[in-house]
């Protein structure tokens, strides 16, 4: 499925978002192990971010869809990640990227009730993709637009594959209920 004629992009200097938990005990630039994510079933060391600060909130409103009537509890940050990526990243953000690798582009959104369903052509990917690159590009499952991507990087940061020179804390942007899509209960 996945070798070097896979649709690969060197994404370089990058500023994208993360969301943590509200006085959390790391710093945002950390991978880090969860059998919950995508493109993790924790084995490996995974950080995931968005392509804008409403994405990666968005994906905290996905699994927690009872703070969006009121934000001001959520608890979480939001940081902007200064980041180099130097190693290559599977391209899968768009139909025609996800079809050259032979995973049917809705299943990188999957919204399945079971996370085992929704997540299995990802997981799967990412064994393949993580002995030979940095990380997975693909289209966000939160955000309701379509529009919205996300990064999965691999490992700890190395400069041959990718490095947050810096991170600043924003404001938590609000986002309307409509911008969320749901993990179905």
């Amino acid at each position: 499925m996945v070798d070097d004629s896979s649709p690969w992009v060197i994404l370089g200097p990058l500023r994208a978002y993360r969301y943590i938990r509200y006085r959390a005990p790391y710093p945002p630039d950390d991978p880090y192990n969860d059998s919950h994510g995508r493109f993790n079933n924790g084995v490996r060391l995974v950080l995931y971010i968005g392509e804008t600060a409403a994405a990666a909130t968005a994906e905290f409103y996905r699994r927690n869809p009872e703070f969006l009537a009121d934000q001001t509890i959520a608890r979480i940050q939001v940081f902007a990640l200064d980041l180099i990526v130097a190693g290559r990243c599977l391209d899968l953000r768009t139909a025609a990227n996800a079809a050259a690798v032979g995973v049917p582009f809705e299943r990188l959104r999957s919204n399945d009730a079971d996370e085992t369903a929704r997540y299995a052509e990802c997981r799967l990917i990412a064994d393949e993709v993580e002995p030979l690159g940095s990380g997975i590009a693909y289209p966000s499952a939160a955000v309701t637009s379509n529009s919205g991507w996300c990064l999965v990087l691999f490992g700890k940061a190395t400069a041959a594959t990718w490095q947050c020179e810096g991170y600043s804390e924003l404001p938590v942007p609000p986002l309307a209920d409509a911008d969320v899509r749901r993990i179905p209960a």
